[in-house]
């Protein structure tokens, strides 16, 4: 996940090298709040017995308030610097709730000669056939993000206005307890984002600064590994909202 600290500190040297006696940084902490909305899809396959498989497809739409803080650097375009190259970065684990999901247990059918046709807690469902009585079963999943890092390019006008655009990418870390034997990797999470805001300059080079930004995420698809494992897969698409976020740095 090193990818996009890596050409930073490229670009960092390159300009280093090429104009050392020219070359401005800026360095800071932000503070950001902001609402991101997700489509989720659970695909599961629940295999019990020839007559209890099912496959399953849940799908829903939530929003997320979230809070983040973190560290940047800047570069200055020697000879130029309105226009700066940065990375920010989130110095620790960002955790979301825990998610739990409960499967119901087929109920035992009253009358095994008769297909049942009702949907009751004591019952099966004509789709699911005969029940056998299995127990519930309880999905808990819960998500890590390490190492979130953002490389951007910026452009300040005189005014104070300043425009920003990047890429982000951060380390998904899944943490599940499934009771169907299955067990989820980890992935990157990869995404862009765009700021406009203004900056206001302070004595002895400090800055302060108030953004209005806008993050999309990939589509990120995950599937299940695990000795007899049932083949489910997760899917979150459509990941993106606004956010505000306050900096405060010094130019040097």
């Amino acid at each position: 996940m090193k990818k996009l600290t890596i050409a930073f500190l490229i670009t960092l040297c390159s300009f280093s090298f090429a104009s050392a006696d020219s070359l401005r940084v800026a360095i800071g902490a932000s503070g950001n709040l902001g609402l991101l909305s997700a489509d989720g899809e659970e695909h599961s396959f629940i295999a019990r017995n020839a007559a209890g498989s099912r496959n399953q497809i849940e799908k829903k739409t939530q929003d997320i308030a979230f809070g983040t803080a973190n560290l940047f650097a800047e570069i200055m375009m020697p000879f130029h610097n309105e226009l700066r190259v940065g990375i920010s970065y989130v110095p620790y684990t960002i955790s979301t709730d825990t998610t739990e999901s409960k499967y119901s247990s087929f109920g035992v059918c009253n009358n095994p000669g008769v297909a049942c046709n009702t949907n009751t807690n004591d019952t099966s469902s004509k789709q699911n056939g005969r029940g056998t009585g299995e127990a519930d079963i309880t999905q808990k999943v819960q998500v890590d993000l390490n190492d979130m890092t953002t490389f951007y390019v910026s452009y300040h006008h005189d005014m104070g206005v300043f425009i920003k655009a990047g890429m982000v990418q951060a380390d998904l870390i899944t943490n599940e307890v499934l009771q169907t034997n299955s067990k989820y990797g980890n992935t990157t999470l990869d995404g862009y984002t765009a700021s406009i805001g203004y900056e206001h300059s302070l004595s002895n080079g400090l800055f302060i600064r108030g953004a209005a930004d806008y993050t999309q995420f990939d589509t990120v698809a995950l599937s299940s590994t695990g000795v007899g494992a049932n083949q489910n897969k997760v899917v979150i698409k459509n990941l993106s909202g606004p956010s505000g976020t306050l900096s405060i740095g010094k130019n040097f």
